[in-house]
């Protein structure tokens, strides 16, 4: 059952898992779980500078993001499918998603370990070119 643009807001707004799809450089896609945030339109992650995704997004900017509802929720999924921008500023979002996705004595031991690298962390910003969803 196809979802309302209302539900499907509502949908991303909830803590859940995004499976991020990045294509390699022969155009297999590859996929990464992370943590999101979806505010304003656009779907925001945090990773690190030099992990694969990043590099990878750099060179083609092309990704989809996969969200479904867990075990025991009624069935449904959202796939944004668009472009990336990285900017430097991924701590702030890392600092807001920790304890929404883990708690609090995670968050503050995972916000710990940041400090010393606080531009280790990028901002990935996906504005949708489509959304699908069930």
């Amino acid at each position: 059952m196809q979802m309302t643009v209302e539900e499907v807001d509502e949908f991303l707004r909830q803590p859940r898992m995004a499976n991020l799809v990045t294509l390699r450089e022969d155009g297999c896609p590859t996929v990464a779980p992370l943590w999101f945030e979806w505010a304003d339109g656009v779907a925001r992650l945090f990773s690190g500078r030099s992990t694969g995704k990043v590099r990878r997004l750099l060179r083609d900017n092309r990704a989809a993001l996969t969200v479904t509802a867990g075990v025991g929720e009624p069935p449904a999924w959202v796939t944004i499918e668009g472009t990336a921008s990285i900017v430097t500023g991924g701590v702030d979002l890392a600092r807001r998603l920790a304890p929404r996705y883990n708690g609090e004595e995670f968050a503050a031991k995972a916000i710990s370990r940041l400090k010393g690298d606080a531009d280790g962390l990028c901002l990935i910003t996906i504005t949708p070119n489509r959304i699908l969803h069930w």
